[in-house]
């Protein structure tokens, strides 16, 4: 087995966990009919010695920071020749401490010692896993501005194409991705504004990257509208014909445009449940993320369109405090279908 590798859970499943039944090293589900095991209270050292000795297919369950990032052990450097003669120094004054607190006896103390439980509202995942080696990548660093104006622009989303890789601007227009190549190519989209991407050199990854993004055309000129004809027996009646004009200087907000998703209530009480519903979109797999402004992953699951007016809730987790955050769906092309701004009170 590698020394680092990455966890990924490409089709969670979402069977209840609690109702599965418990086995050895997790528990059974009766709906795969498979042992699904338990990694959420295990560090990255177990998680490696397991899959040193582990060569079968299984369903795993994970705490969502355990995915998608390097699991490695951490390795211990030998004490260097300077620490090993400072010890030797205190050890008879740690002698001489031991013997001295030994004559005096304290008095029985009535701490408990609690075990240390898996918090049930950390966010987890569940489904077949997949390893993958860990690649080490370059972090880009960059920041997102209108390109008019200059402002910069907080809640833009910036990804590596072809990857499930990114991140969310910050509130100053900021961001940090990691890449695996100079050659590699980041895209960024924003509502209201032209999507755009950018191909990387070496130049770009040393120095700090500064993205434009251009404002979409605002809906300005003559609206005509036509009339139409009906017939009521031998006679023809006509309606009017009605011209006018309508300039709109301010850009219109993306609540008046629709959306392929809805998203309800927004904003949302903390601690709440959010309702997405998806309308009118094709049928198909979609992968759905909610994100914070500094680009941190809360969730990131699949669903399944088969026909219209589908809905999918999500419990918003305890960890999730109030502020601004990002809700991105993206199809099986892994395009961007929406980037929504969720704001949680």
């Amino acid at each position: 087995m590698q020394s680092a590798f990455n966890i990924t859970v490409a089709e969670p499943c979402h069977e209840d966990w609690n109702k599965m039944s418990p086995v050895e090293q997790g528990r059974f589900c009766g709906s795969c009919q498979k042992n699904v095991i338990d990694f959420t209270t295990k560090s990255d050292e177990e998680i490696i010695a397991f899959f040193n000795n582990y060569n079968s297919s299984s369903c795993g369950r994970f705490a969502d920071e355990q995915l998608n990032r390097p699991i490695q052990s951490i390795e211990l450097k030998p004490a260097s020749r300077f620490i090993k003669y400072a010890a030797s120094l205190l050890m008879p004054a740690a002698v001489f401490s031991v013997k001295a607190s030994a004559q005096t006896k304290s008095p029985a103390s009535n701490d408990t010692i609690e075990a240390v439980q898996f918090d049930p509202s950390t966010l987890v995942t569940v489904g077949t896993f997949m390893t993958s080696p860990a690649v080490k990548g370059q972090l880009v660093e960059g920041k997102v501005i209108d390109a008019v104006t200059k402002e910069p622009l907080a809640g833009v989303s910036v990804t590596v194409k072809g990857t499930g890789i990114g991140v969310v601007t910050a509130e100053d227009g900021s961001f940090k991705v990691a890449v695996t190549s100079h050659k590699d190519v980041l895209q960024y989209s924003y509502i209201g504004y032209e999507t755009a991407a950018i191909k990387l050199s070496k130049s770009s990854i040393k120095n700090a990257v500064v993205l434009k993004m251009k404002q979409a055309p605002m809906l300005m000129g003559e609206v005509i509208v036509t009339g139409y004809a009906t017939r009521k027996g031998k006679v023809a009646y006509t309606t009017s014909v009605k011209k006018t004009t309508y300039t709109f200087w301010n850009r219109i907000k993306d609540t008046l445009l629709p959306v392929p998703v809805q998203i309800y209530p927004n904003p949302v009480a903390a601690s709440g449940t959010v309702q997405l519903t998806f309308p009118d979109v094709k049928p198909g797999a979609y992968q759905i993320r909610v994100l914070n402004n500094n680009g941190q992953l809360f969730y990131s699951f699949q669903k399944q369109i088969s026909g219209k007016n589908e809905t999918e809730q999500i419990h918003l987790s305890k960890q999730m405090a109030a502020g601004i955050y990002v809700v991105q769906v993206t199809d099986e092309k892994n395009k961007m279908i929406q980037n929504s701004k969720l704001i949680i009170q």
